[in-house]
Protein backbone atom coordinates (compact mmCIF):
# COMPACT_ATOMS: atom_id res chain seq x y z
CA UNK A 1 0.00 0.00 0.00
CA UNK A 2 3.30 2.58 0.59
CA UNK A 3 4.27 2.02 -2.67
CA UNK A 4 2.33 4.78 -4.24
CA UNK A 5 2.93 7.49 -2.03
CA UNK A 6 6.99 6.13 -1.55
CA UNK A 7 7.42 6.00 -5.55
CA UNK A 8 7.09 10.04 -5.29
CA UNK A 9 10.30 11.36 -5.71
CA UNK A 10 10.12 14.63 -2.80
CA UNK A 11 9.53 17.82 -4.73
CA UNK A 12 7.31 16.40 -7.64
CA UNK A 13 4.26 16.73 -5.96
CA UNK A 14 3.50 19.15 -8.94
CA UNK A 15 0.72 21.56 -8.50
CA UNK A 16 -0.42 22.28 -11.94
CA UNK A 17 -0.56 18.44 -12.15
CA UNK A 18 -2.43 18.31 -8.83
CA UNK A 19 -4.79 20.70 -10.01
CA UNK A 20 -6.08 18.19 -12.80
CA UNK A 21 -6.10 15.24 -10.39
CA UNK A 22 -7.90 17.32 -7.81
CA UNK A 23 -9.92 20.11 -9.51
CA UNK A 24 -10.62 23.01 -7.41
CA UNK A 25 -14.18 23.47 -8.37
CA UNK A 26 -15.66 21.95 -4.87
CA UNK A 27 -19.08 23.01 -5.61
CA UNK A 28 -19.19 20.23 -8.56
CA UNK A 29 -18.50 17.30 -5.40
CA UNK A 30 -20.86 15.84 -3.12
CA UNK A 31 -20.55 16.16 -0.03
CA UNK A 32 -21.59 17.19 3.80
CA UNK A 33 -19.24 20.67 3.64
CA UNK A 34 -19.42 23.23 2.34
CA UNK A 35 -15.95 24.99 0.18
CA UNK A 36 -15.57 27.03 3.80
CA UNK A 37 -16.11 24.13 6.14
CA UNK A 38 -13.29 21.97 3.75
CA UNK A 39 -11.01 24.98 3.50
CA UNK A 40 -11.39 25.04 8.26
CA UNK A 41 -11.17 21.35 8.44
CA UNK A 42 -7.90 20.96 6.08
CA UNK A 43 -6.26 24.05 8.17
CA UNK A 44 -6.98 22.19 11.18
CA UNK A 45 -5.77 18.84 10.50
CA UNK A 46 -2.47 20.21 8.97
CA UNK A 47 -2.32 21.80 12.12
CA UNK A 48 -2.23 18.43 13.88
CA UNK A 49 -0.30 17.22 11.93
CA UNK A 50 2.35 18.92 12.25
CA UNK A 51 1.91 19.18 15.95
CA UNK A 52 1.22 15.56 16.72
CA UNK A 53 3.86 12.46 16.88
CA UNK A 54 3.86 9.86 13.91
CA UNK A 55 3.08 7.45 15.78
CA UNK A 56 -0.23 8.67 16.93
CA UNK A 57 -0.76 9.80 14.02
CA UNK A 58 -0.63 6.21 12.43
CA UNK A 59 -2.94 5.03 15.05
CA UNK A 60 -5.29 7.17 14.36
CA UNK A 61 -4.24 7.27 10.43
CA UNK A 62 -7.63 5.04 9.38
CA UNK A 63 -9.92 7.31 11.71
CA UNK A 64 -8.72 10.38 10.04
CA UNK A 65 -8.90 9.11 6.43
CA UNK A 66 -12.92 8.19 7.38
CA UNK A 67 -13.54 10.80 9.45
CA UNK A 68 -11.81 13.94 7.92
CA UNK A 69 -9.77 13.15 4.38
CA UNK A 70 -13.27 11.59 2.87
CA UNK A 71 -14.89 14.75 3.39
CA UNK A 72 -11.78 17.13 1.50
CA UNK A 73 -12.24 17.71 -2.20
CA UNK A 74 -10.07 19.81 -4.56
CA UNK A 75 -7.78 21.86 -3.29
CA UNK A 76 -8.08 21.23 0.33
CA UNK A 77 -7.76 16.90 -0.55
CA UNK A 78 -4.83 18.46 -2.57
CA UNK A 79 -3.09 19.97 0.54
CA UNK A 80 -3.63 17.03 2.71
CA UNK A 81 -2.53 14.46 0.12
CA UNK A 82 0.31 16.79 -0.31
CA UNK A 83 1.74 16.66 3.46
CA UNK A 84 1.47 13.02 3.51
CA UNK A 85 3.42 12.59 -0.09
CA UNK A 86 6.21 14.75 2.23
CA UNK A 87 5.80 13.92 5.59
CA UNK A 88 4.37 10.62 6.39
CA UNK A 89 4.44 8.66 3.18
CA UNK A 90 4.61 5.22 5.33
CA UNK A 91 1.13 6.73 7.07
CA UNK A 92 -0.58 7.65 4.20
CA UNK A 93 -0.10 4.42 2.65
CA UNK A 94 -2.36 3.13 5.49
CA UNK A 95 -5.09 5.34 4.79
CA UNK A 96 -6.74 4.14 1.51
CA UNK A 97 -8.53 7.90 0.28
CA UNK A 98 -5.31 9.13 0.74
CA UNK A 99 -3.58 6.19 -1.08
CA UNK A 100 -5.83 6.44 -3.86
CA UNK A 101 -5.08 10.19 -5.12
CA UNK A 102 -1.70 9.62 -3.95
CA UNK A 103 -1.45 6.60 -6.91
CA UNK A 104 -2.98 9.40 -9.63
CA UNK A 105 -0.63 11.30 -8.94
CA UNK A 106 2.18 9.42 -8.96
CA UNK A 107 0.87 8.52 -12.32
CA UNK A 108 0.20 11.97 -13.31
CA UNK A 109 3.51 12.59 -12.72
CA UNK A 110 5.09 9.96 -14.51
CA UNK A 111 3.00 10.76 -17.65
CA UNK A 112 3.70 14.10 -17.38
CA UNK A 113 7.72 13.64 -17.57
CA UNK A 114 7.02 10.84 -20.04
CA UNK A 115 5.60 13.41 -22.42
CA UNK A 116 7.98 16.11 -22.07
CA UNK A 117 10.04 16.91 -24.96
CA UNK A 118 13.06 15.39 -23.69
CA UNK A 119 11.42 11.66 -23.15
CA UNK A 120 9.59 12.11 -26.59
CA UNK A 121 12.79 12.70 -28.89
CA UNK A 122 14.51 10.24 -27.04
CA UNK A 123 11.71 7.88 -27.51
CA UNK A 124 11.21 9.04 -31.49
CA UNK A 125 14.99 8.59 -31.99
CA UNK A 126 14.50 4.85 -30.71
CA UNK A 127 12.30 4.00 -32.93
CA UNK A 128 13.67 5.96 -35.76
CA UNK A 129 16.94 3.91 -34.94
CA UNK A 130 14.80 0.81 -34.67
CA UNK A 131 13.21 1.30 -38.25
CA UNK A 132 16.08 1.41 -39.86
CA UNK A 133 17.76 -0.98 -38.09
CA UNK A 134 15.25 -3.43 -39.28
CA UNK A 135 15.02 -1.55 -42.84
CA UNK A 136 18.93 -2.17 -43.26
CA UNK A 137 18.67 -5.76 -42.33
CA UNK A 138 16.25 -6.48 -44.84
CA UNK A 139 17.35 -4.76 -47.78
CA UNK A 140 20.94 -6.33 -47.21
CA UNK A 141 19.12 -9.84 -47.47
Amino acid sequence: MTSSLSSMPKGTFDSKLAKVVFGDDVTRQRGPLSAEQQKECAEKLLRWLDSTASIVIARHAVEVDRQLVSMLHGEHLRVVVKWFAENAASVGGLMPKVTRYATAMTRAVGYNSLYQPGPLERFRLALEMDNQGGSTSSNGS
